[in-house]
């Protein structure tokens, strides 16, 4: 099994899709996605089968994925992947420093929103 994902890292509020790719088998057993050990919350579908939608990425998106397929008597574990979210930041501070001879300075922090 494999975990297929668009280029990292993902921007947030951004669109993506997570593919679980599986050898063809008879007995195609149902695939799950977890986020950090957890079922992935907050998305408009359920992380049950071999794709997973994320519409709107946010940070609390960002960590380890991992899908999985039960057959009812064990698990097997497929390719995880460790996704990174780059936020939006916001200046947290600004500082203009006028020289005498028409030139300035500016210094600044951000912070992530």
């Amino acid at each position: 099994m494999t975990v297929i994902s668009p280029e990292l890292p993902w921007k947030e509020e951004s669109s993506y899709i997570l593919y679980c790719h599986s050898a063809p088998s008879r007995h195609f057993p149902p695939l799950s996605f977890f986020q950090d050990g957890n079922i992935p919350s907050g998305l408009p579908s359920n992380p049950k089968g071999p794709v997973l939608h994320i519409p709107n990425v946010q940070k609390d998106h960002a960590g380890t994925y991992i899908c999985t397929a039960s057959n009812g008597v064990g698990s097997m574990s497929a390719d995880e992947i460790e996704l990174v979210v780059y936020c939006k930041s916001q200046i947290a501070y600004l500082k203009i420093i006028f020289t005498y001879n028409g030139k300035f300075k500016c210094k600044f922090q951000t912070r992530p929103r």
